[in-house]
């Protein structure tokens, strides 16, 4: 049986991703658990502990995504803003990326 991937999923693991999680889904059932930065000094993995358990000795069942780093998702909306042809807004849209600290 092949896993469907649904609107409600994609919606999931993007809220999750947006929050710094790391998602792994269930290749066989689509159940998706998320982690945060284990690398974050706020990280407390007691809270966790069971969760990464059982993540680690199913690794090979689930598939990892993990958040885009920042230059990433950068390149990603520079992309975006290239595919819009060139018009007024564009440009203004351009400019602003250009800036330090566009957003």
């Amino acid at each position: 049986m092949k896993l469907q991937i649904t609107d409600q999923m994609v919606r999931e693991i993007a809220e999750d991703l947006d929050a710094g999680m790391t998602c792994y889904v269930d290749k066989n059932t689509g159940e998706i658990e998320s982690l945060p930065d284990t690398l974050s000094p706020y990280f407390d993995s007691e809270l966790w502990q069971d969760l990464i358990d059982k993540i680690d000795r199913n690794m090979g069942e689930y598939w990892i995504i993990e958040p885009m780093e920042s230059w990433e998702a950068f390149q990603v909306m520079d992309d975006f803003v290239d595919s819009l042809g060139d018009n007024k807004e564009t440009r203004r849209l351009i400019s602003s990326l250009q800036h330090p600290k566009p957003f």
